[in-house]
């Protein structure tokens, strides 16, 4: 006899006789599976009351009429129809209430009464109905869980990725979007006190080679490195006059009679620079040619023929330098 696939149901074919007795059984099957309702399960022997429409579940150590079907689904109308089970069919026990699933090789409960009332909820949950999004939270006061639609005091919090113990908010994501909620838009970095740092870290395959902010102190600075060790830095701003020192050596490079702030630890004459005194202090005309010959005597006359006097400089921790234009 040919079958569906699935559910083994008799298929009619040309010049078959009786046909209507081929259409009636998948009529009766179908019936079968559609109530999806099993009177009780685990039977091991036909039972002695049986009413059309009754539906078991057969155990899996069958006797008696039942001995060849040990798992089968057996049906009531009329007489017995045996249906065997495939993976996943699930039906609702009556007796038990409950729903159970076949794996494939046994009956398994997939569902309790759970699914036909509402739960209740254990005492140390006050919750009211949901909303959308709506998050449940620990209240330390009450000592029960309670609705919330906010995230407050987490341990740590890891988007894309884990967050640790030194990074408590973690993301792993291609682009991060801070948006304004209708005006501006403002990130804040604080940190402890002046000797800390509360700066931005760029790094390459987590090794750090530039960072700006404030970096162990509270002036703005740019700092890079080649290696993650050591870094330099390449400039600071002075909170209290807004100016910007640059740090240079030897061979920079600047115009004729420029001035130079800087952080620079070479606080001694170094290649076309000058150091700059808190007093004035001359240097020689001939060999300072160019420079005499752009500021003079604007400075300082120095001896009146044969040397000039520098600009003087006094920023507490920083370096003053005039370039000369020569060596």
């Amino acid at each position: 006899m040919e079958e569906t696939a699935n559910l083994k149901l008799p298929l009619l074919i040309q010049s078959q006789a009786n046909k209507e007795l081929v259409h009636n059984e998948a009529l009766i099957i179908i019936d079968a599976l559609l109530n999806n309702c099993v009177k009780e399960r685990n039977i091991t022997e036909p039972p002695e009351t049986l009413v059309n429409g009754d539906l078991f579940i057969i155990g899996s150590s069958p006797t008696g009429d039942f001995a060849d079907y040990a798992n089968y689904l057996a049906f009531y109308f009329e007489g017995w129809h045996f249906i065997e089970p495939k993976a996943g069919l699930t039906l609702f026990i009556n007796t038990e209430s409950k729903i159970y699933t076949y794996t494939g090789t046994s009956w398994v409960a997939t569902g309790g009464s759970g699914v036909i009332t509402e739960p209740t909820l254990p005492s140390d949950f006050n919750l009211s109905s949901p909303s959308d999004n709506e998050i449940i939270k620990y209240d330390g006061t009450t000592l029960k869980w309670i609705n919330s639609n906010i995230l407050q005091n987490l341990n740590k919090l890891g988007i894309g990725t884990s967050a640790d113990d030194n990074n408590k908010l973690a993301v792993s994501s291609p682009y991060v979007l801070l948006n304004n909620a209708g005006n501006s838009c403002q990130l804040k970095i604080n940190k402890n006190s002046s000797g800390d740092s509360s700066s931005l870290l760029f790094q390459s395959n987590w090794t750090g080679y530039a960072e700006f902010g404030l970096v162990g102190d509270n002036e703005f600075a740019l700092k890079v490195s080649s290696d993650g060790s050591n870094w330099f830095e390449v400039f600071k701003c002075d909170g209290a006059t807004g100016r910007i020192f640059f740090k240079h050596d030897a061979e920079t490079v600047g115009v004729l009679g420029d001035i130079k702030e800087t952080i620079s630890s070479l606080n001694y004459d170094h290649g076309y620079w000058l150091k700059l005194n808190t007093t004035v202090r001359n240097i020689s005309r001939t060999t300072y040619s160019k420079l005499f010959e752009k500021i003079g005597t604007t400075y300082g006359t120095g001896d009146g023929s044969t040397t000039f006097g520098l600009p003087t400089y006094n920023v507490s921790g920083r370096c003053g330098f005039i370039f000369t234009g020569q060596w």
